[in-house]
């Protein structure tokens, strides 16, 4: 069992790398020389890990109550502590594979790429947040409505090419591209590659007011929804 845990473990480590890896990979094949305004490793690792970091929580919440059924019977132990610890877990993965993309870049072009960190910790800590409310608010939902269980790891898809994950907002354009500004996703990704390097050009619509405020609306429908559930998804 040890085994497998520190399997996985290093499975959830290596898996953002070898996705870059294959971007990589795959823009050299093609022979595309596109200027991202920031560094090509760190420009994709940023989209792939913010994004599966959400995922993640989304999908993993999902389950959570028939994963965790048996710990429900201790009364301290409540629904929302099962995504708590998730999302606690996750943005300690997160860190701690952004730090390891970062020293591999120091490595190869012997300089560190990091021009704002506070505000790289600031956006980090609102996408934990916004992970934590939709996991809550997916909780909620699928206990009431059992078929969206097999939805929601769907809805990804879609979420995967709007959220700017592989591209930059500023090369859609503007008949889109105001569609996809409603997504905090790509708030987020967009002003965490400003923060490693003030070359990439952070596009005027890309705000961080937009993500902080939405991760508060987001935040307190959760908590709202859920001390209204709570005792029904106990007794479920």
């Amino acid at each position: 069992k040890r085994n497998y845990s520190f399997l996985g473990f290093i499975g959830v480590i290596v898996e953002p790398l070898l996705i870059t890896l294959i971007y990589l990979i795959i823009l050299k094949l093609i022979r595309t020389n596109i200027d991202f305004g920031l560094n090509t490793i760190l420009f994709f690792s940023t989209g792939i890990l913010i994004f599966s970091f959400f995922t993640s929580i989304l999908n993993r919440s999902a389950n959570a109550i028939e994963a965790n059924k048996n710990l429900f019977y201790y009364k301290k132990v409540k629904p929302i502590d099962t995504v708590i610890a998730r999302s606690f877990i996750e943005i300690s993965l997160l860190i701690i594979v952004y730090s390891l993309i970062l020293l591999i870049v120091f490595y190869i072009n012997n300089e560190i790429i990091l021009e704002n960190l506070p505000r790289l910790l600031l956006v980090f800590s609102l996408v934990t947040i916004i992970s934590f409310s939709v996991g809550l608010i997916a909780i909620i939902l699928i206990e009431k409505f059992e078929y969206l269980r097999n939805l929601i790891p769907l809805l990804s898809r879609p979420l995967f090419f709007t959220s700017g994950v592989i591209f930059s907002i500023n090369i859609v354009p503007y008949e889109f591209r105001k569609f996809l500004l409603w997504n905090p996703l790509l708030h987020a990704i967009e002003i965490a590659r400003n923060s490693l390097d003030n070359e990439y050009l952070l596009n005027e619509q890309i705000s961080i007011s937009y993500l902080f405020y939405t991760t508060l609306i987001i935040f307190w429908v959760a908590i709202f929804n859920y001390m209204k559930n709570e005792r029904y998804l106990l007794r479920k």
